[in-house]
């Protein structure tokens, strides 16, 4: 419980950084970066995969799927949870079940692309040429991720959503979304200095 009040109070502080950074900050401006642009032609792919080429639809569910469900067992097994089942399928769903359950192992599959960020990272260590096709990967997986989130929320009725107060779980699935889909902007733009001069000109914006 204390890492899901971790890390939520983390994103929710980074959102009101980020926007104050946004819209009050003169060191911000609007930009569009070959970072943007395979990140977003790696996002329009997966898009366009799953709207258009129809022998690929299974596929893209099945990964959807398998992308929810690993997210549940990652953050379980970063919580110190012991995972005691993890199936996904494209026609039954998945299912992980693990020794407990806490609310960032129950709504983390809404509300933070860990496989997009966990690939996003290796644009660190790989040789330059093979960062473009990294950051593409990148957002086919964020796409896949904010697809999946979007249609578990409004369009299906998901268990981890309802295990606790709409009140709690909504608020906090929605803000994680729209952190992630600005903050991830801003990390194409500005690199993972971001994470640091976010803050620091909120500080100067608001004081």
């Amino acid at each position: 419980m204390i890492l899901s009040v971790l890390v939520y109070l983390i994103v929710f502080a980074y959102s009101f950084m980020s926007a104050v950074f946004v819209f009050k900050s003169i060191e911000f401006s609007w930009l569009f970066t070959m970072n943007h642009f395979w990140f977003y032609l790696g996002g329009t792919f997966y898009l366009m995969m799953k709207l258009f080429i129809r022998p690929l639809r299974e596929n893209t569910l099945f990964f959807e799927t398998f992308q929810h469900e690993a997210t549940h067992m990652l953050f379980a097994l970063l919580s110190f949870k012991k995972v005691y089942k993890f199936q996904a399928t494209t026609s039954d769903g998945g299912e992980v079940k693990t020794e407990d359950v806490t609310p960032l192992i129950a709504l983390s599959p809404y509300s933070i692309p860990i496989l997009a960020i966990g690939v996003s990272l290796l644009s660190y260590v790989v040789k330059e040429k093979y960062i473009p096709f990294v950051i593409a990967f990148s957002g086919i997986l964020f796409m896949q991720f904010l697809i999946s989130a979007l249609k578990d929320i409004f369009t299906m009725k998901q268990p981890d959503l309802s295990r606790y107060s709409p009140l709690v779980s909504y608020p906090i699935v929605i803000i994680s979304l729209l952190f992630s889909v600005l903050f991830s902007y801003l990390l194409l733009s500005y690199g993972i200095k971001a994470v640091v001069s976010i803050p620091k000109s909120f500080i100067f914006a608001v004081f």
